[in-house]
């Protein structure tokens, strides 16, 4: 034979050529039938005799590759293939690493990413909000973090070259111009009144005359163009000349509309002496607060973010910007159909955009980026499914505020009921003392029978009489109140029935939830690695290494570590699992047939 059939061909068990290679977390490759039968009675491998503490094996598909392209070369030397190789179970490429195998995830998962364990939400939640961050050496300052709580909360305390600053928030984003404290979990609104991207607006509104105050005043002078100090100093909005409407002589415009300069109504017919105009509101911006020797700046410095014309919402985390486009409707604004992201250029001092990810027939619920990694979570999108749900909560809220009235309603009700029944115990008190002084005259009467027999007479159909009155008008009022009554039964019984049918919306309501949890099963959660060598500016250079298919309640990624490698945190209800990613810089070089699609990354997720 002239060629020699190259010794990385030949599997170190057998001896005989390769004809399905896999790895094992070693490093070396192996015939699979021949490794799978090792790993049944052996924890080592067997070339470097190091013990394995994951049996998991992994396909070689570059060195299959080779050899079957060294054999269609050389087809004179097939006699020496090892036709009668068992073929690898389906389980082993992605189930598992078959006969011998001890690994609780699918196979390649241990070479992009390595389980940690389980822990409880809340107790998750709480470690990550005391943890400071590590300290660090940036643009010629050595900083240094601690985490104290104060008021039930934990501060973060920053310290540059000794002095400790308390910072806003817990988390810092670093520039050449200065320092950015954020809130990597908080969504924003990408449109925002004037100036209330960075200060409160102030409760006193158009009435406020604090010169010096630090509030916000995005409101419409009250005096509008008749202002006397709109060019000395006003703080608040001027509409300009051409909105002035002055008063005609017959309706509407013969009156001033009540809502006065600060109208939107388009088609307002009333008089606007004083103009009107509408707030327009603004790209929302992240302000630079702090020096890099920590000390706060006089004036914020705004970052420079290109905010795209159809995102409604935002999220700042520092390094990376989330930009998101919801699905069309009112029922859909919190259902993100695009995500478009923006990473920061150290070089240019500003934000580029990556690129924009979606998938059809979903929405983004949760995003996180940072060093070298991307990770997105997906859930099912129905728009009947969401707009009938948007329509029910309406109708539900709507109804709540029915039964609030109607309970008001029945209390007034139970309030006249006991007024009505203070009454008539009044009634038969008054009934029971002119039935006393009724006696005290038979008594007199008898007395005075013989003299005045005809008086008598008359006085007793007097009495018959009054008696008649009062027992006829003691009746009325009984059947007045049984009336009463019965409407407040009946409007309660009304409530009741309402109440009833709120429940059984709400049984649809837990139904359909139940249903989507069940599509939820189904998402993805994509994990995107940078490619090695790629300015990360481009989506192209941004590797999906796993699209698993169980979509996430949150997602948080931790700071890279000395090693390279960063903390990922899914949580799934009350549970989170916490993973290291592991990927190698060169993603070619895992030999995996990317992306990865897990049955499972651990046992319990």
């Amino acid at each position: 034979m002239g060629e020699v059939i190259p010794d990385a061909f030949n599997c170190p068990i057998s001896q005989n050529v390769m004809e399905y290679p896999f790895l094992t977390t070693a490093g070396n490759s192996y015939e699979y039938e021949a490794i799978a039968k090792w790993l049944e009675k052996s924890d080592s491998d067997p070339l470097s005799n190091i013990k394995l503490e994951d049996k998991t094996l992994v396909p070689n598909n570059g060195l299959r590759s080779q050899i079957l392209a060294w054999f269609e070369e050389h087809p004179e030397a097939a006699e020496f293939r090892n036709s009668d190789a068992g073929k690898p179970p389906a389980e082993a490429y992605w189930g598992g690493s078959g006969r011998g195998s001890a690994a609780i995830s699918d196979v390649g998962l241990g070479l992009v990413l390595r389980y940690l364990g389980q822990a409880d939400r809340r107790k998750a939640v709480a470690q990550r909000e005391a943890m400071a961050p590590p300290h660090f050496q940036k643009h010629g300052h050595t900083y240094t973090f601690s985490m104290n709580k104060k008021g039930g909360a934990y501060m973060l305390q920053a310290s540059c070259d000794g002095s400790w600053v308390d910072m806003p928030e817990k988390a810092m984003f670093f520039t050449a111009r200065g320092i950015v404290p954020y809130d990597p979990m908080e969504i924003r609104d990408t449109r925002v009144l004037p100036d209330t991207d960075f200060k409160d607006i102030c409760k006193f509104g158009t009435k406020c005359n604090n010169q010096a105050c630090k509030f916000a005043h995005p409101f419409v002078c009250f005096y509008g163009t008749m202002c006397r100090h709109q060019h000395k100093g006003c703080k608040f909005f001027h509409p300009d000349g051409g909105s002035v409407v002055e008063k005609g002589g017959s309706f509407p415009l013969n009156k001033e509309c009540k809502y006065g300069t600060s109208c939107t109504n388009k088609n307002c017919g009333f008089a606007h002496s004083c103009g009107r105009m509408a707030v327009v509101r603004q790209k929302a911006r992240v302000f630079i607060t702090h020096s890099l020797a920590l000390e706060e700046l006089d004036e914020p410095l705004p970052l420079v973010l290109e905010v795209p014309d159809n995102a409604t919402k935002f999220q700042f985390q520092g390094e990376f910007v989330f930009f998101f486009e919801p699905y069309p409707g009112t029922w859909a604004k919190e259902h993100y159909k695009n995500v478009i992201v923006h990473r920061f250029d150290q070089d240019l001092q500003k934000y580029r955009q990556v690129g924009e990810f979606s998938l059809e027939g979903h929405y983004c619920n949760c995003a996180v980026a940072g060093g070298r990694y991307l990770v997105l979570s997906f859930w099912p999108y129905e728009e009947e499914a969401v707009r009938t749900i948007w329509e029910g909560l309406r109708v539900a809220r709507k109804m709540e505020a029915e039964i609030q009235a109607k309970t008001k309603t029945i209390e007034s009700l139970r309030g006249e009921l006991t007024t009505k029944e203070s009454h008539i115990g009044h009634l038969k008190e008054c009934i029971n003392e002119k039935d006393a002084q009724i006696t005290q005259l038979k008594n007199e009467i008898a007395r005075l029978k013989n003299a005045l027999h005809q008086k008598n007479s008359y006085i007793a159909q007097q009495q018959e009489r009054l008696k008649a009155q009062k027992e006829a008008a003691a009746a009325r009022q009984e059947a007045y109140l049984r009336q009463k009554a019965e409407r407040a039964q009946a409007a309660l019984a009304r409530r009741q029935q309402r109440e009833a049918e709120q429940m059984w919306r709400r049984q649809r309501q837990n139904q359909e939830r139940a249903r989507q949890e069940r599509l939820r099963l189904r998402d993805p959660i994509h994990v995107y690695v940078l490619e090695e060598g790629t300015s990360g500016f481009c989506k192209e250079d941004w590797k999906l290494v796993v699209d698993y298919h169980k979509g996430a309640h949150d997602l948080y990624l931790g700071e890279p570590l000395p090693d390279g490698t960063q903390t990922l945190e899914l949580t799934e209800h009350d549970n989170v699992f916490r993973f290291d990613l592991v990927v190698p810089h060169n993603v070619g070089s895992t030999g995996l047939s990317l992306p990865l699609v897990p049955g499972r990354l651990c046992p319990d997720f």
